[in-house]
């Protein structure tokens, strides 16, 4: 299974990667435990929102999984001692059919037609939305928009996401955005006093990460 897993992506075998597999597409990926890598940011997130739902009282069946290092009896026991914390402020998001904000989005890839193909799906799933108001949009990243801009080479299936060309299940999306100022010497704070750049986002990120480690 796992020769066949790395065999659908094109991937040669690594024998010291640990490697799962989607249980609804098959999709296979591998997991790292590095503070500063996509799954485990998304298990760290996932396991707070887990103790925030024992806190509240929320009811789980079965076994925790892949969250078995959560203590459940003190998330409960933390919830009953903190009076501000809620069951409803947890789930009550839940039960809304259609959630709402008060910001006023727009689309940078309003008519993509896809992001993600796979043998038995197209469609577009991944998104950028900025504030036309304090937002400018100076460079789009170019996606592709066709089945033959995919398959460059012709072959059968070809289009189909990762492939040789494409490595991910999802094409890459990408903007350069600049704030809006209403004027050069405007001093009414539309700009802030310092703006970090997204490199350096990141690395504060993952010193902040590796501090609470």
């Amino acid at each position: 299974m796992r020769n066949a897993l790395f065999t659908t992506v094109k991937a040669p075998d690594d024998s010291d990667l640990c490697v799962y597999s989607c249980n609804g597409c098959s999709q296979p990926y591998w997991w790292s435990e590095r503070p500063e890598s996509s799954a485990s940011r998304v298990k760290n997130k996932a396991a707070k929102l887990f103790r925030l739902a024992l806190q509240a009282g929320v009811p789980i069946e079965g076994d925790l999984s892949v969250f078995d290092f959560v203590d459940v009896e003190m998330e409960r026991k933390a919830g009953k001692q903190n009076k501000d914390r809620s069951r409803l402020q947890v789930v009550e998001w839940f039960n809304t059919e259609r959630l709402t904000h008060t910001f006023k989005f727009s689309s940078i890839y309003e008519n993509i037609p896809f992001t993600n193909i796979t043998s038995d799906f197209v469609g577009a799933l991944d998104y950028i939305f900025y504030d036309q108001e304090k937002w400018i949009v100076t460079h789009e990243l170019h996606v592709p928009t066709s089945f033959n801009e995919l398959n460059v080479n012709k072959t059968k299936g070809g289009h189909l996401l990762p492939s040789m060309h494409w490595p991910s299940d999802h094409l890459p999306i990408g903007a350069c955005l600049s704030f809006k100022r209403h004027a050069d010497d405007c001093a009414c704070g539309c700009m802030p006093a310092e703006v970090r750049s997204i490199f350096e986002m990141a690395e504060l990120r993952k010193q902040a990460m590796m501090r609470g480690r």
